[in-house]
């Protein structure tokens, strides 16, 4: 499976200087508002925060029992709410494929809906975590909200989380990256996925709501 699936190629992963770190941005998010979020995705797993250009925060929680999310500019919270024990993971440790081998299918990478940016830092995985995080979505199954962010360079990534959600499956990517003295990326990557039980999110949400907001998410 891993070695003859397409893979997308990798995107330029660039120095972030965050004008609000994450937990600063988690922070500024009123109490009830994060405890909501907390509630709604039970012990947190990871999580993900910043501000937008109007300085309105933003944060996704994953936990064991969904991922929840805070929009802006309304602030609308939605949830993705796992099926009981259907969350699972599958680590993945090895090198992300190279541009200079040979390609390892001549078929196309998957078309699930994400745009050029996100399918740029997925290129940078392994494939098997480029397979397991797209799996759910090759079917047809509509992605309703997909966002990503990371801290560090192109030489270490001291932390991400990349996630696709959808009406009946969920997958989360989170890690770190390291490149040692005269050699090629090592990633460290654990791969959740949990189907969905019940959502509240819109039908389709736009990545556009975050466009242009400093720090290091992209979607």
């Amino acid at each position: 499976m891993d070695s003859a699936f397409p893979v997308h190629q990798p995107g330029d992963i660039i120095a972030r200087i965050d004008t609000t770190p994450r937990l600063e941005a988690w922070k500024s998010i009123p109490r009830r508002i994060r405890k909501e979020l907390k509630r709604r995705s039970g012990t947190t797993i990871d999580w993900m925060a910043g501000v937008e250009p109007y300085d309105r925060p933003w944060a996704v929680v994953f936990g064991g029992k969904g991922l929840a999310a805070l929009q802006p500019p309304d602030t609308p919270l939605f949830s993705f709410e796992f099926t009981p024990d259907s969350l699972d993971r599958v680590q993945v440790d090895t090198t992300p494929p190279s541009d200079t081998s040979e390609p390892s299918s001549t078929e196309d990478p998957p078309d699930i809906g994400l745009n050029d940016e996100s399918c740029g830092l997925l290129g940078n995985l392994p494939g098997r975590a480029q397979w397991l995080v797209q799996r759910p979505f090759m079917a047809g199954q509509r992605i309703r909200s997909h966002f990503w962010q990371y801290e560090g360079t192109d030489k270490r990534v001291d932390w991400f989380m990349f996630y696709v959600a959808g009406a009946r499956d969920v997958t989360v990517a989170t890690g770190t990256m390291t490149v040692p003295p005269g050699g090629t990326a090592q990633w460290s990557v654990t791969c959740h996925h949990a189907t969905v039980e019940t959502t509240d999110a819109p039908p389709a949400l736009s990545p556009e709501w975050l466009r242009g907001r400093p720090g290091g998410l992209r979607a």
